[in-house]
């Protein structure tokens, strides 16, 4: 591994004796980035075997735990050092966590969405409990706004406190009870392995993020490879995602905005359904449509979930 202009030099896993395309993937380096590459890595050697990977592997901004959560939330904090290095051509794609992927528009496109994990949030604790069997004042860990909010609401006699890092980290502070119980994506657990018992807290009362729980392949779609990366797509977990981003974008919101939206395909058909926290209020609404219309059926529900909540 070398350094060239701050960035890391791109190292060959899958060397060929002939001259294959090769494929320059962009990612953190985190264990759990690295696990979600290795998935995408997989897709695209079983959908297109003659092509050869390599990985670029980067820190981000926000991989530093100890940034405040006022920081730490910002728009593309995971993301946009990956962004860069294929906007440099330092990469030929990105791999992402869907969810942390900034809706504002972009010269790279999401290329591939990989099917979908579950997309929910779980508690963890200690002793097993539940949400509802939580002792009074128990300490919940969270850095997200919407998972906060929302628990507020369910149990408001539990104290809500920033906690950031990665997944080990976090469970470390869990059990040198720092808290009493975390909130993490099921998604992300289930990827590492990590062998405790957890309470799934969706749909009710959370909502998940949007595109939360899907692996995305973001570059340039006029790439030469851009097509073979565009075989790995799961075209139901896109257009669901799809949706659930043009709803987030339409309310003008990034990752501080306390919106929960789940959709799901069934045949030809998409249903959307979100739940928006506002001064202490939550608007909820659905729509539901053609798959194809998944763009349109997103700004449907923020349309609705405004009025909803009473503003136009």
């Amino acid at each position: 591994m070398g350094i060239i202009g701050g960035a890391p030099l791109a190292y060959q896993r899958t060397p060929s004796a002939g001259p294959h395309p090769i494929l320059r993937l962009a990612s953190r380096r985190s264990v759990l980035a690295l696990v979600q590459l290795r998935q995408v890595e997989s897709a695209l050697k079983a959908s297109v075997p003659d092509i050869d990977l390599l990985e670029v592997l980067l820190t981000t901004t926000g991989d530093d735990g100890s940034l405040p959560l006022s920081v730490g939330d910002e728009v593309g904090l995971f993301t946009s050092a990956l962004e860069a290095a294929v906007s440099h051509n330092q990469a030929d794609a990105a791999v992402h966590s869907l969810k942390d992927l900034p809706t504002e528009p972009s010269d790279l496109a999401i290329l591939a969405v990989l099917e979908r994990s579950a997309p929910w949030d779980v508690l963890v604790t200690r002793e097993g409990h539940t949400l509802e069997e939580l002792p009074r004042g128990s300490r919940v860990g969270t850095s997200s706004p919407r998972r906060a909010g929302f628990l507020a609401l369910a149990r408001p006699d539990l104290e809500l406190v920033e906690i950031r890092g990665n997944i080990d980290t976090r469970l470390a502070k869990l059990d040198a009870k720092q808290v009493d119980a975390l909130v993490l994506a099921e998604a992300g657990l289930v990827r590492l392995g990590v062998a405790r018992a957890w309470q799934r807290l969706g749909p009710e009362p959370l909502l998940p993020a949007a595109g939360q729980g899907a692996i995305a392949v973001q570059g340039r779609a006029d790439h030469p490879l851009a097509q073979a990366v565009r075989r790995i797509d799961h075209r139901p977990t896109h257009r669901a995602v799809e949706a659930e981003r043009a709803c987030l974008q339409a309310l003008g919101g990034g990752c501080n905005l306390p919106l929960g939206v789940w959709a799901t395909v069934q045949g030809r058909r998409l249903q959307i359904r979100g739940s928006l926290l506002e001064g202490g209020h939550v608007g909820s609404a659905s729509a539901e449509g053609d798959l194809d219309a998944a763009q349109a059926l997103g700004e449907q529900l923020a349309l609705a979930l405004r009025r909803a909540l009473g503003s136009s």
